[in-house]
Protein backbone atom coordinates (compact mmCIF):
# COMPACT_ATOMS: atom_id res chain seq x y z
CA UNK A 1 0.00 0.00 0.00
CA UNK A 2 1.06 3.51 -0.93
CA UNK A 3 2.32 5.71 1.95
CA UNK A 4 1.21 9.61 1.20
CA UNK A 5 2.72 11.97 2.83
CA UNK A 6 3.19 16.11 2.74
CA UNK A 7 6.56 17.54 2.94
CA UNK A 8 6.03 20.78 5.05
CA UNK A 9 8.53 24.06 3.95
CA UNK A 10 8.69 27.08 5.40
CA UNK A 11 10.27 29.86 3.39
CA UNK A 12 13.43 30.89 3.66
CA UNK A 13 14.76 33.66 5.63
CA UNK A 14 13.69 37.45 5.01
CA UNK A 15 14.92 40.40 6.55
CA UNK A 16 11.22 40.76 7.94
CA UNK A 17 11.87 37.73 9.99
CA UNK A 18 15.25 38.89 10.79
CA UNK A 19 13.96 42.16 12.32
CA UNK A 20 10.32 40.63 13.80
CA UNK A 21 8.49 42.33 11.68
CA UNK A 22 5.12 40.81 10.88
CA UNK A 23 5.06 40.35 6.92
CA UNK A 24 1.35 38.76 6.58
CA UNK A 25 0.80 38.97 2.69
CA UNK A 26 3.38 42.12 2.06
CA UNK A 27 4.93 39.81 -1.22
CA UNK A 28 8.64 40.47 0.11
CA UNK A 29 11.48 38.61 -1.24
CA UNK A 30 14.66 36.12 0.60
CA UNK A 31 17.55 37.66 2.14
CA UNK A 32 21.30 36.68 1.72
CA UNK A 33 20.69 34.23 4.25
CA UNK A 34 17.20 33.04 2.93
CA UNK A 35 19.19 32.37 -0.45
CA UNK A 36 21.98 29.99 0.88
CA UNK A 37 19.27 28.56 3.18
CA UNK A 38 17.14 27.56 -0.03
CA UNK A 39 19.92 26.33 -1.68
CA UNK A 40 20.98 24.06 1.70
CA UNK A 41 17.07 22.71 1.46
CA UNK A 42 15.99 21.72 -1.74
CA UNK A 43 17.86 18.99 -2.92
CA UNK A 44 17.49 17.54 1.07
CA UNK A 45 13.98 17.43 -0.17
CA UNK A 46 14.52 16.47 -3.47
CA UNK A 47 16.78 13.18 -2.21
CA UNK A 48 13.48 12.17 -0.12
CA UNK A 49 12.56 10.53 -3.35
CA UNK A 50 8.88 10.28 -4.37
CA UNK A 51 7.36 13.82 -4.73
CA UNK A 52 4.81 13.62 -7.21
CA UNK A 53 4.35 17.90 -7.30
CA UNK A 54 5.86 20.69 -5.35
CA UNK A 55 3.15 23.69 -4.67
CA UNK A 56 2.81 26.44 -2.32
CA UNK A 57 2.04 29.61 -1.67
CA UNK A 58 2.39 32.51 -4.81
CA UNK A 59 4.29 35.39 -2.64
CA UNK A 60 7.92 35.82 -3.61
CA UNK A 61 9.75 34.71 -0.78
CA UNK A 62 7.80 30.83 -0.88
CA UNK A 63 8.45 31.41 -4.83
CA UNK A 64 11.97 31.33 -4.49
CA UNK A 65 12.20 28.30 -2.20
CA UNK A 66 9.65 26.34 -4.14
CA UNK A 67 11.45 27.84 -7.67
CA UNK A 68 14.68 26.03 -5.84
CA UNK A 69 13.19 22.63 -5.00
CA UNK A 70 11.17 22.56 -8.28
CA UNK A 71 14.57 22.60 -10.39
CA UNK A 72 15.82 19.90 -7.81
CA UNK A 73 13.33 17.64 -8.50
CA UNK A 74 12.87 17.93 -11.81
CA UNK A 75 9.15 19.18 -11.22
CA UNK A 76 7.30 22.67 -11.58
CA UNK A 77 6.17 24.75 -8.76
CA UNK A 78 2.58 25.42 -8.95
CA UNK A 79 1.63 28.62 -7.27
CA UNK A 80 -1.70 28.89 -5.06
CA UNK A 81 -2.53 31.91 -3.38
CA UNK A 82 -4.69 30.05 -0.93
CA UNK A 83 -1.31 28.96 0.36
CA UNK A 84 -0.50 32.66 1.31
CA UNK A 85 0.21 33.84 5.04
CA UNK A 86 -2.50 35.38 6.65
CA UNK A 87 -3.37 38.67 5.89
CA UNK A 88 -2.88 41.21 8.75
CA UNK A 89 -4.42 44.36 7.50
CA UNK A 90 -3.56 48.00 8.67
CA UNK A 91 -1.17 45.06 11.28
CA UNK A 92 1.28 44.02 8.20
CA UNK A 93 4.54 45.33 7.80
CA UNK A 94 4.63 46.60 12.03
CA UNK A 95 6.51 44.37 14.83
CA UNK A 96 3.91 43.24 17.68
CA UNK A 97 5.46 46.46 20.11
CA UNK A 98 4.37 48.74 17.43
CA UNK A 99 1.13 47.62 17.63
CA UNK A 100 -1.51 50.78 18.54
CA UNK A 101 -2.62 49.59 22.00
CA UNK A 102 -6.41 48.55 21.37
CA UNK A 103 -4.51 45.60 19.07
CA UNK A 104 -2.02 44.31 21.81
CA UNK A 105 -4.70 42.10 22.41
CA UNK A 106 -5.04 38.06 22.43
CA UNK A 107 -7.43 38.42 18.95
CA UNK A 108 -4.43 39.80 17.46
CA UNK A 109 -1.71 36.78 18.08
CA UNK A 110 -1.08 35.18 15.37
CA UNK A 111 0.36 32.12 17.64
CA UNK A 112 -3.11 31.38 19.08
CA UNK A 113 -5.51 29.66 16.84
CA UNK A 114 -8.19 31.85 17.45
CA UNK A 115 -6.82 35.11 15.99
CA UNK A 116 -9.14 37.58 13.83
CA UNK A 117 -7.19 40.46 11.91
CA UNK A 118 -10.47 41.03 10.18
CA UNK A 119 -11.44 44.09 12.07
CA UNK A 120 -8.66 45.73 10.50
CA UNK A 121 -8.94 44.63 7.53
CA UNK A 122 -7.10 41.31 7.48
CA UNK A 123 -8.31 37.13 8.13
CA UNK A 124 -9.57 35.22 10.96
CA UNK A 125 -8.26 32.21 11.70
CA UNK A 126 -11.53 30.32 10.01
CA UNK A 127 -11.17 32.23 6.59
CA UNK A 128 -7.27 30.81 6.57
CA UNK A 129 -7.92 27.32 7.56
CA UNK A 130 -10.80 27.19 5.05
CA UNK A 131 -8.74 28.56 1.96
CA UNK A 132 -6.03 26.14 2.87
CA UNK A 133 -7.74 23.19 2.91
CA UNK A 134 -9.13 23.56 -0.29
CA UNK A 135 -5.69 24.30 -1.64
CA UNK A 136 -4.60 21.01 -0.61
CA UNK A 137 -7.71 19.24 -1.95
CA UNK A 138 -7.08 20.49 -4.92
CA UNK A 139 -3.39 19.50 -4.65
CA UNK A 140 -4.31 16.22 -3.24
CA UNK A 141 -5.40 15.46 -6.74
CA UNK A 142 -1.33 15.48 -7.49
CA UNK A 143 -1.52 12.20 -5.89
CA UNK A 144 -3.66 9.95 -8.34
CA UNK A 145 -1.08 8.73 -10.99
CA UNK A 146 1.84 7.68 -8.04
CA UNK A 147 3.22 4.90 -7.96
CA UNK A 148 6.09 2.82 -5.54
CA UNK A 149 6.07 2.63 -1.92
CA UNK A 150 5.93 6.58 -0.96
CA UNK A 151 4.74 9.40 -2.72
CA UNK A 152 4.92 13.02 -1.00
CA UNK A 153 3.49 15.82 -1.81
CA UNK A 154 5.95 19.42 -1.07
CA UNK A 155 3.93 22.63 0.14
CA UNK A 156 6.25 25.84 0.74
CA UNK A 157 4.56 27.86 2.50
CA UNK A 158 4.55 30.58 6.07
CA UNK A 159 4.96 30.16 9.46
CA UNK A 160 1.29 31.39 10.63
CA UNK A 161 -0.83 29.57 8.41
CA UNK A 162 1.68 26.53 8.42
CA UNK A 163 1.26 26.20 12.10
CA UNK A 164 -2.67 26.74 11.81
CA UNK A 165 -3.24 24.64 9.67
CA UNK A 166 -1.13 21.31 10.66
CA UNK A 167 -0.56 21.84 14.30
CA UNK A 168 -3.74 23.46 15.80
CA UNK A 169 -6.29 21.93 13.26
CA UNK A 170 -4.87 18.95 12.27
CA UNK A 171 -2.65 18.15 14.89
CA UNK A 172 0.14 16.44 13.06
CA UNK A 173 3.02 18.56 14.34
CA UNK A 174 3.97 19.78 18.09
CA UNK A 175 5.81 22.92 16.52
CA UNK A 176 6.53 24.40 13.66
CA UNK A 177 10.25 24.20 12.22
CA UNK A 178 12.36 27.53 11.54
CA UNK A 179 12.70 29.16 7.88
CA UNK A 180 14.04 27.16 5.48
CA UNK A 181 13.35 23.76 7.47
CA UNK A 182 11.12 20.99 6.65
CA UNK A 183 8.98 18.41 8.03
CA UNK A 184 7.01 15.58 6.79
CA UNK A 185 3.27 14.26 7.95
CA UNK A 186 1.26 11.62 6.78
CA UNK A 187 -1.60 12.65 4.81
CA UNK A 188 -4.53 13.61 7.04
CA UNK A 189 -7.26 13.08 4.21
Amino acid sequence: MMRRRVVIVRHTETDHNKNRILSGQIDIQVNATGSRQADDVAPQIAALGGIVAVTGSDLRRTVHLGTKIGTATGLPYIRNPEFREVGLGQLEGLRRDEFPPQYRTDQYRTSLPGFDFTPVGGESAGQVLARYLSGLRAAERRFAGATGGVARLVVVGHGTALRLVFRDHFGLIDKLHEQGEFQEVSWPF
